[in-house]
C-alpha cells in the first residue's frame, strides 16, 4: 500500500461525518447512526491519507435469511470522501475487511449496495442476488454477497 493512506480500526462514533457527507447528505446527522453500530462483534475500519481520515466502512456480525452459511457478516456504511473516489481506495478497506473476517472464520459477507456502487463491488469479487428494492431516502439497492476463504489449518 502506498505509504500515504493507511487503514486502522476506528470507534463508530468516527465514521459518522463521512457516512453524513457520503451516504446520507441532506439528512439528520443522526441517521448516521447504524443499529449495531456498538456491538462488541462489529468493527469499523478507517482509511487515512496521511492523518486525515477519507474513507469508512463498517462490519456487522448480521445474518441474511436468503443465504445458507449460519456465520455471516454485513458491510455497512462504505464511504470514501468524493476527491479519493475512483482510485482503487475502497478496495483497500474491503480487503482490509476481508482479511479480519478470514481470522475470524467468517465464510461469506453481504451488504445491500446502492445502485450506483453495483459495479464497485462487482470489482471486488461481490455477486449479487435477489431483486433490487428501494431505501427511502436513499434510493434502489441490490443484495450482494462474497464469500471469504476459510483459513486453513
Amino acid at each position: 500500500m502506498n505509504p500515504d493512506y493507511h487503514i486502522k480500526t476506528i470507534p463508530a462514533r468516527d465514521t459518522h461525518t463521512i457516512r453524513h457527507a457520503i451516504l446520507r447528505q441532506g439528512q439528520p446527522k443522526a441517521t448516521c447512526v447504524f443499529e449495531g453500530d456498538d456491538l462488541n462483534t462489529t468493527f469499523h475500519l478507517g482509511l487515512f491519507h496521511h492523518n486525515q481520515l477519507i474513507g469508512v466502512v463498517s462490519f456487522m456480525l448480521a445474518s441474511n435469511e436468503h443465504l445458507p452459511e449460519k456465520h455471516q457478516y454485513q458491510l455497512r456504511g462504505m464511504a470514501l470522501l468524493k476527491p479519493f473516489q475512483g482510485q482503487g481506495l475502497g478496495k483497500l478497506l474491503i480487503d482490509a475487511g476481508i482479511e479480519k473476517l478470514v481470522h475470524l472464520n467468517c465464510p461469506i459477507v453481504w451488504c445491500h449496495a446502492r445502485e450506483a456502487a453495483i459495479s464497485f463491488y462487482n470489482r471486488n469479487d461481490f455477486l449479487a442476488f435477489g431483486k433490487p428494492f428501494h431505501v427511502p431516502l436513499i434510493g434502489t439497492h441490490l443484495m450482494m454477497f462474497r464469500n471469504i476463504p476459510l483459513m486453513t489449518f
